[in-house]
């Protein structure tokens, strides 16, 4: 014997509710979700320092100076280099010899044309500048733009 007394049809509604609940939790996720895909995949977190990367050639001018050393290392010209390029890309672009090394924070440049780190005191070696500010960051991660300015320069103990 079945039970035809209503209290089935009661529980519909609620179940109903509930149902309809779970499908608006899941859209909003599903929306959610894609959402940060476009985020990530559009470059927003990618931790470069400009939130838009060019896709055809840029333009650079770079110069690598060791004038607070020997001042034999000197090297300047304007290069063309595709779009996302960054700052370390910019001194190889020069064809230099350069002495390297990978680290957790990007790639670090010990020596450029055998004037290494250290030459001249614990704290002297390379630095970079672009457009006359010195970045926080791994010169690997610093993504140029069209006319910028990339300074090499070696610096002596005490001197940056």
């Amino acid at each position: 014997m079945s039970d035809t007394s209503g209290q089935s049809q009661g529980a519909t509604p609620q179940k109903a509710k509930v149902l309809g609940i779970v499908v608006v939790v899941a859209a909003v996720l599903l929306v959610a979700a894609l959402g940060l895909g476009y985020a990530f995949s559009s470059g927003m977190f990618s931790g470069s320092s400009s939130s838009s990367q060019p896709q055809g050639p840029i333009s650079v001018a770079v110069s690598v100076s060791s004038d607070e050393a020997d001042g034999q290392v000197s090297a300047s010209k304007t290069v063309e280099l595709d779009g996302g390029a960054n700052a370390y890309d910019a001194l190889e672009a020069l064809g230099l010899e350069l002495n390297t090394r990978t680290t957790s924070y990007g790639v670090y440049v010990a020596g450029i044309e055998g004037l290494d780190e250290k030459e001249y005191g614990g704290a002297s070696g390379w630095t970079y500048m672009v457009n006359g500010e010195s970045p926080m960051f791994a010169a690997t991660e610093y993504i140029l733009e069209d006319g910028d300015t990339v300074e090499w320069a070696y610096v002596k103990d005490g001197s940056m």
